[in-house]
């Protein structure tokens, strides 16, 4: 954890925090610090080089975590960091202020808690209230107003489960082509529906509009969306209403990003790209930042309309320089996260004609990540890889790939739920083992088949068309 900490912080902090630690007399500290991030060496050799057993390396370790713990503390800047100061001083207003000071301060609390919508902490301040109003008719009111803010704040809770569970299965359902998963999709949706029916919420209503505009783009349509007559479009101007309204929101800004991001997919796959262009920066803007999101949306799929969008726009040069001095680097554990990025780099290499290390880049995805349960995600990493090692004209290795997904497609239910990847195999089993005069003419006719089909949800590598001239490599 504290190497990907210290890998983060920006060049300001960084030297701030090298200067802090220097300056207290702790050069282990500051030595350690510089080898995390340069980001080099191992744990063992980072321990040889400062000169420490592992017992004293592992207590080093753990100290230069709390110190850039409470730096990173000490810097943040939040203004409703001054509000829960204050609600942290309710125990002190209630038992040792005199009673009307403390009444009034806890009133204007109060009033900022509901402007700022943070009903866990209006608690706080009702049941301060209720105490310093036990013997009042006012004690009732309170305890009214406490239990109304303890049940709204749980809603709230349960919005932002509902809508982090809707999203792990959005992605399991893009990763796994799995049709069951739809109808899951809906029950979530559905819930969020009953919360918003309990509750007049601007935040139990952004909640519901992110799960059901990531829906009609991403697993149906607009004219499916369960129980609303709303477009996506007019989602998304709701939604955007929000936001434009509470613009001191702490959750709302980087919501924001959000917002762009479904607005930015919608316009892409209506192909307005006109309407897409300044959502479209304003997301790509800080690609590491925005994954953070994927909590509240399906973020990883950016990659995949990223690729198409500089296509369109006939900017696809640079992506390979682009792909390589971002910075990125996906977890594991994010399974959506990591095959979204593997895919997105092996699309800039071959946009680039450098097809060996677009290759190179799937078969670390294959051996970093199980796909086990994603039958979907799997299919386009080895047909893409299997095409990206035709055209390096590594023949033998791209057989060996190519026997591996042609055996699964052939298993279970596969060729019906999967017909464009099925397509697309037999394109590639012409391009290894057909050795005929008519190869290029049965390679077009294949392709052309291939791209009739390769429609809907699951759309096939839909961000690597081929020309005439990698057809033409193929024959060889």
């Amino acid at each position: 954890m504290i190497k990907k900490v210290i890998e983060q912080l920006n060049p300001e902090n960084y030297e701030a925090l090298h200067r802090e630690l220097s300056q207290n007399r702790g050069e282990k500290f500051s030595k350690l610090l510089e080898l995390y991030r340069e980001g080099k060496l191992e744990d063992d050799a980072i321990r040889e080089t400062i000169g420490i057993n592992s017992t004293a390396y592992y207590a080093l370790k753990s100290r230069l975590l709390d110190k850039t713990q409470e730096y990173l503390f000490r810097i943040a800047s939040d203004t409703r960091g001054d509000l829960l100061k204050n609600i942290s001083s309710v125990p002190q207003l209630v038992n040792n202020t005199p009673r009307e000071t403390a009444i009034s301060l806890l009133e204007h609390l109060e009033t900022e808690l509901i402007k700022a919508d943070l009903p866990r902490e209006l608690s706080s301040v009702y049941n301060g209230l209720k105490k310093l109003h036990l013997h009042t008719d006012q004690y009732y009111h309170y305890q009214q107003l406490y239990n109304k803010s303890v049940a709204y704040s749980l809603a709230i809770d349960k919005a932002d489960e509902l809508l982090c569970s809707f999203n792990r299965e959005l992605g399991y359902y893009l990763l796994s082509g799995d049709q069951s998963k739809v109808d899951i999709l809906g029950l979530y949706i559905k819930e969020l529906r009953h919360l918003n029916k309990l509750y007049d919420s601007h935040r139990l209503k952004s909640f519901l509009y992110l799960a059901t505009i990531s829906y009609s783009l991403f697993a149906g349509n607009e004219n499916d969306i369960p129980e609303t007559e709303e477009t996506t479009e007019g989602l998304l101007k709701l939604f955007w209403e929000i936001l434009e309204k509470y613009p001191d929101d702490k959750q709302y800004k980087f919501l924001i990003t959000a917002w762009h991001f479904l607005n930015f997919e919608y316009y892409h796959k209506l192909n307005l790209h006109k309407n897409s262009i300044v959502s479209y920066e304003y997301v790509n803007r800080d690609l590491s930042l925005f994954l953070l999101l994927g909590h509240t949306c399906p973020a990883p799929h950016f990659f995949c309309s990223k690729i198409e969008y500089e296509i369109q726009n006939k900017k696809t040069s640079t992506l390979s320089n682009e792909y390589l001095e971002n910075g990125i680097k996906p977890s594991t554990e994010n399974v959506m996260e990591y095959f979204y990025y593997s895919i997105y780099g092996a699309a800039c290499f071959f946009h680039s004609e450098k097809y060996q290390e677009g290759a190179a880049i799937l078969n670390n995805c294959l051996n970093e990540i199980s796909f086990k349960n994603f039958p979907f995600a799997e299919f386009q990493v080895k047909l893409f890889q299997t095409l990206l090692l035709l055209l390096s004209e590594k023949n033998e290795s791209a057989e060996i790939v190519y026997r591996s997904v042609s055996r699964k497609l052939q298993s279970e239910d596969f060729p019906n739920q999967f017909p464009q990847a099925v397509a697309f195999s037999k394109f590639l089993k012409i391009a290894i083992n057909d050795k005929s005069a008519g190869k290029i003419k049965k390679l077009n006719e294949a392709y052309s088949l291939f791209s009739l089909i390769n429609s809907g949800q699951h759309k096939l590598l839909k961000f690597v068309p081929l020309s005439e001239n990698q057809i033409r490599i193929l024959t060889k």
